[in-house]
């Protein structure tokens, strides 16, 4: 068995729109090209503040909450190993944590090898952490 990393993120958004499109892949951008090194696009806002320039979607996901009570059914839609999801919710419920209504994650993949995690000032996203799924 092999260990993946989990990078997460809690973010709040005025409403499902606003999540979209920050989101949403950067127009002009092709899905299937490879960004060059010296390349300063990033994929999304998303991308941008993390500065990530790309990832591969398939590893992405993104939930809005309407209501702190989807919170739960959004844990199982996003983490499909019970430990691993009761670990997060932890997490998401310390108390300092600031108000969130929206989750983003990125399994570990080729592009996030090196990747720590973190956002930047501003970003409307703060860094909950990674967390590995074995």
């Amino acid at each position: 068995m092999t260990e993946e990393k989990i990078f997460v993120w809690v973010g709040f958004f005025n409403d499902q729109r606003d999540f979209d499109q920050y989101i949403a892949q950067t127009p002009g951008l092709e899905p299937d090209k490879e960004v060059e090194d010296d390349e300063e696009a990033a994929m999304s806002l998303f991308c941008e503040d993390i500065d990530l320039p790309q990832y591969d979607e398939a590893f992405a996901k993104g939930i809005f909450l309407a209501d702190q009570q989807e919170l739960p059914k959004a844990l199982a839609k996003l983490f499909h190993n019970p430990a691993l999801r009761q670990t997060v919710d932890t997490v998401l419920h310390h108390p300092n944590r600031p108000p969130f209504n929206a989750l983003l994650l990125i399994n570990a993949h080729a592009s996030t090898r090196y990747y720590r995690g973190g956002a930047r000032p501003g970003a409307p996203i703060r860094f909950v952490g990674c967390f590995e799924d074995l």
